[in-house]
């Protein structure tokens, strides 16, 4: 049975902090950002100066990926440091 999963974006704070919130209650979050002052997500209080972005799950994982030494081949494949790419590239 496949199962409908909610997309979510990623607040992420100043200090490396990451508050995951449902898409669809971004619109009243983002028009509170551009006001300013505190923030109330998901019952954590944030200073809405302290928000360095909101970022969809493919960009946290790609992120993290690169943390963590992983690189992304032509191909669109991610491989560990140090592993070099065997897939033919698609051109």
């Amino acid at each position: 049975m496949n199962e409908l999963s909610k997309e979510l974006k990623c607040v992420v704070i100043r200090g490396g902090m990451e508050i995951w919130v449902e898409a669809e209650k971004m619109d009243s979050l983002y028009s509170a950002i551009e006001k300013g002052g505190l923030l109330k997500i998901d019952g954590n209080l944030v200073n809405a100066k302290d928000v360095v972005g909101v970022f969809g799950a493919t960009v946290m994982e790609e992120t993290t990926r690169r943390k963590n030494g992983q690189w992304k081949c032509e191909s669109g494949y991610w491989h560990n440091r140090g592993e070099e790419c065997a897939h033919k590239h698609r051109f």
